[in-house]
């Protein structure tokens, strides 16, 4: 799930962000088993506009929610991108 979420965040930053870069970031710690952040310094959009929030990014949610893990996108007009995603250890 994680490479489908990665593989829809790349492709939709090269496609419709105009960006530059695109970082990835996975790490772990106590708290977390894992968390994943995706960063695009392209156009950004703002995410209160946004009808329906595409197929892709329901796509992504979806895949985040059958895995049990946290999903926070931010974004801002000409700033970029950013997706989070947390999967917190169990007790």
């Amino acid at each position: 799930m994680l490479l489908r979420i990665t593989q829809e965040f790349i492709q939709n930053s090269l496609k419709h962000s105009r960006c530059e870069n695109i970082s990835i970031r996975l790490m772990t710690s106590d708290a977390n088993l894992w968390a994943l952040t995706l960063r695009d310094d392209g156009t950004g959009f703002d995410t209160s506009h946004t009808l329906s929030n595409g197929i892709g990014l329901t796509n992504m949610k979806n895949r985040a929610e059958i895995i049990g893990a946290d999903f926070n996108l931010e974004s801002t007009p000409n700033e970029g991108t950013i997706l989070t995603m947390t999967l917190k250890r169990q007790p």
